[in-house]
């Protein structure tokens, strides 16, 4: 995926609760993330159901989905309409920092940034930018 425009840097938080550390040895400075938001329907067994309102951040290894943490609240009510609204590629994002020893809703940092939408679809009476 292209880089796109810098949005932000994100510090991603229940990294613990998510169980990130599973996937410790996969983290590293660099890798693609993508975000989604909670969906009941969607539920499995690597997505907790507390803070539903806040953006997962998901690193995909060997063709798995692994949820690492999420996105703070302030920055998930950001990013969250739109991903609702199925813009699921509006935003990428990249591990840009790991550090094992900060505490422990410091030590995954990702950039987020915003892509350029360059094909639009007719769906539903709507126009849909991709």
């Amino acid at each position: 995926m292209s880089v796109g425009t810098f949005f932000k840097e994100f510090c991603v938080i229940n990294t613990l609760e998510c169980n990130a550390f599973k996937y410790w040895k996969d983290i590293e400075i660099g890798n693609e993330v993508r975000f989604k938001v909670y969906a009941e329907q969607e539920k499995d067994n690597e997505d907790v159901d507390f803070d539903k309102d806040l953006i997962r951040v998901v690193l995909e290894k060997n063709g798995k989905d692994s949820i690492i943490g999420m996105l703070p609240k302030e920055e998930s009510k950001i990013m969250r309409d739109i991903l609702k609204n199925g813009w699921n590629t509006f935003f990428s994002g990249t591990i840009c920092k790991v550090d094992e020893k900060a505490p422990y809703d410091q030590r995954i940092s990702v950039a987020v940034y915003i892509q350029k939408m360059t094909k639009a679809i007719s769906k539903n009476n709507l126009l849909i930018i991709l």
